[in-house]
């Protein structure tokens, strides 16, 4: 009796973990079909998820959505939808932040055996900090463009998206503008 308790629990764990697992994949392809019509509607060459860093009237890491058009970038988040003219860009070069953090540690662990095996000479050997070193490293999106004659930023972080290599891509290989000259 017990036997056939577990394997009617087993088969019922399988035939939910079949039908979540379907759940999911029409839930995923409903979300890349919403995707692609905006894509399509919008007739952009790019899009993506990036983090807001500065520039928009956005708090910081609020998650957009950048879409790289024929004549403009189009960000939507936060509830309002920006769009940036070509015209009007400067520039848009991917820049990188290294960030390195060091934080001093001690070995309790080295501490006792040292302690054990030379006495308190040894216990200060193996328990003393050493420098353990932490290295984040942040791919940054920029965009440089004119508002009034004055030079604007937007930011936007880009760690682990490759799509911001695309659209700085694409605008490189846009005809060049006419250089301006800005007076500071």
């Amino acid at each position: 009796m017990g036997t056939l308790i577990t394997v009617a629990l087993l088969l019922a764990f399988i035939i939910f973990c079949v039908f979540m697992a379907v759940k999911s994949s029409k839930s995923i392809k409903a979300k890349r079909l919403i995707h692609l019509r905006k894509m399509e509607e919008l007739n952009a060459k790019e899009h993506g998820l990036l983090k807001h860093v500065v520039g928009l009237p956005l708090p910081e890491n609020v998650i957009c959505e950048v879409y790289y058009r024929e004549d403009k970038i189009t960000i939507e988040g936060g509830g309002s939808i920006f769009n940036l003219s070509f015209s009007k860009i400067n520039d848009m070069v991917l820049t990188t932040d290294v960030e390195i953090q060091k934080a001093y540690v001690s070995s309790a662990g080295g501490a006792v055996a040292g302690g054990m095996i030379f006495g308190p000479l040894g216990a200060i050997v193996g328990g003393r900090s050493k420098q353990k070193e932490t290295k984040t490293i942040t791919n940054f999106l920029v965009i440089t463009y004119r508002k009034e004659d004055e030079l604007e930023y937007i930011s936007l972080d880009v760690t682990n998206n490759f799509t911001a290599n695309k659209m700085v891509k694409l605008f490189k290989q846009r005809p060049q503008i006419q250089m301006s000259e800005v007076n500071l």
